[in-house]
């Protein structure tokens, strides 16, 4: 099985060229991207808008085009904390397209017998939009919260109280328990755009 990762594309084109470049070298039979797929450049009142069109307009052209280099190669997709949760649906669709495979809180069983797992949630940022942002524990401390903590609805951006918000949502703790448990945690490849507290996942070479 031939995969290629990435993340943090930001809906910036010359990265997604990239991609589709390497796709067409290396034919692989998987893509994962692992968040952060759409814009955030300009007034962040219309970005909701502007992710939108990004996603119906240069990705959905970008896989019609993948689709059309090599039928085998599947997309995996989760959203980062730059995304707006709001046009998922719009994901949706390119989803019941047949152009891409959403992976929060799924799994998929793989030709080797391999499984793909998602999460898409990060601990919180300073940054304002919340939609895919959640407390590992209750007891971390969090960073200060340096801009409007926002989330995205079908009527536009909503101001909340980030502290309350968070009050009110599962942590990523009990998310990752409750994901789709693996039939081998040896044959488990996890996409999730921030590492989890304490996984392993989260420590540097110098073991911070």
């Amino acid at each position: 099985m031939r995969l290629i990762y990435t993340a943090d594309l930001h809906g910036i084109e010359a990265l997604y060229d990239q991609l589709l470049s390497l796709a067409q070298y290396y034919h692989p039979d998987i893509i994962l991207t692992g968040g952060d797929l759409l814009p955030k450049d300009g007034p962040f009142e219309s970005l909701i808008e502007k992710q939108r069109d990004f996603i119906m307009g240069f990705i959905k052209q970008m896989l019609v085009k993948l689709k059309s280099m090599s039928t085998k190669t599947e997309c995996y997709v989760i959203m980062g904390n730059d995304d707006f949760l709001v046009n998922l649906a719009v994901l949706e669709i390119l989803q019941d397209q047949g152009l891409l495979k959403l992976l929060h809180n799924r799994k998929y069983l793989l030709q080797n017998g391999f499984e793909l797992i998602g999460d898409r949630n990060v601990p919180p940022t300073p940054f304002s939009n919340k939609d895919n942002e959640r407390i590992d524990i209750p007891t971390i401390p969090r960073q200060p919260q340096f801009y409007t903590a926002c989330v995205s609805t079908p009527q536009g951006l909503k101001t909340i109280d980030a502290k309350y918000y968070f009050q009110s949502q599962p942590t990523i703790e009990e998310e990752l328990a409750a994901l789709p448990v693996p039939e081998s945690y040896h044959k488990a490849i996890y996409v999730v755009h921030s590492p989890p507290f304490r996984s392993g996942l989260d420590t540097l070479l110098d073991d911070r």
